[in-house]
């Protein structure tokens, strides 16, 4: 296999404009079309637009309306709804006018509670003295798509090995900001990563012979993550008809602290 070209330079999945725009850099494109977003980098936007930081993130819904252009996008945020303890609140991306993705969020109130012995252990999948150098980004997607996306250029990703043979897991860290100027925040990262849950359905699927994109993304935060990894266990439901969801389980160096799936519609190449 020959090697791949070197990455191109980007600092960021957006660059904001004078017009309170968010204009994609090539990091941001996505593996089906050329010209299209990735999901994640989609995902990840709109989670940062919807956090608060007197609030807990605890779950995030992105709908993929319809294909969201590599072009200067315009969001526009609704009115948070709800009382103290549990907010809700939308976003929708717009190409001009029309939509082509929006976000819901369900945020809660923060607290420091004492809670028994035990109510927070889960086993660790992940080791974290295991982490693999993830300083470098997955150069080796661009030979299977033929051109820079997201997963080339924005991500670090390396597989772990010897699991059970129904699940594909994987060691992620997103490399660059989502927006230029500012440090990525923790669930913007996080968002951005779990769209690589469709790792489970591409281990059934070969990349070359189908397409599986998904329409939406669902993170439900258990916790608030720590670090700058993330570690992927992935697995699918797939089904003739067309249909099927790819869903994965996050985890951290303390365990696991999320859960994520995606509806994704099967076509053949």
């Amino acid at each position: 296999m020959a090697e791949p070209d070197a990455a191109t330079p980007c600092s960021a999945l957006f660059e904001p404009d004078t017009n309170g725009r968010f204009v994609p850099t090539t990091a941001a494109g996505g593996a089906w079309t050329p010209g299209i977003l990735h999901g994640g980098a989609v995902a990840a936007l709109l989670t940062g637009l919807l956090e608060h930081e007197d609030q807990v993130m605890t779950r995030v819904l992105v709908e993929l309306v319809g294909p969201a252009p590599s072009t200067p996008l315009r969001a526009e945020l609704a009115p948070a709804e709800g009382g103290r303890r549990v907010t809700r609140q939308a976003v929708v991306l717009f190409d001009g006018d029309r939509p082509v993705a929006r976000a819901a969020a369900l945020r809660m109130r923060r607290a420091e509670l004492e809670l028994p012995d035990g109510a927070t252990h889960h086993p660790a999948v992940f080791d974290p003295d295991r982490v693999p150098d993830l300083s470098t980004p997955n150069r080796r997607a661009v030979a299977e798509v033929g051109r820079d996306t997201f997963d080339s250029l924005a991500v670090a990703l390396k597989f772990d090995r010897g699991g059970p043979p129904d699940r594909t897991r994987i060691w992620a860290r997103l490399l660059l900001p989502v927006v230029a100027g500012r440090e990525a925040s923790t669930v913007e990262r996080v968002v951005a990563l779990a769209d690589l849950g469709s790792s489970g359905t591409a281990a059934r699927l070969p990349f070359r012979s189908w397409s599986f994109m998904n329409a939406d993304l669902v993170v439900s935060f258990g916790r608030t993550p720590v670090g700058d990894w993330v570690g992927l266990d992935c697995q699918s439901l797939l089904s003739p008809t067309g249909g099927g969801q790819s869903a994965a389980t996050l985890h951290d160096a303390d365990g696991p602290f999320a859960r994520s799936s995606q509806s994704v519609l099967i076509e053949p190449r």
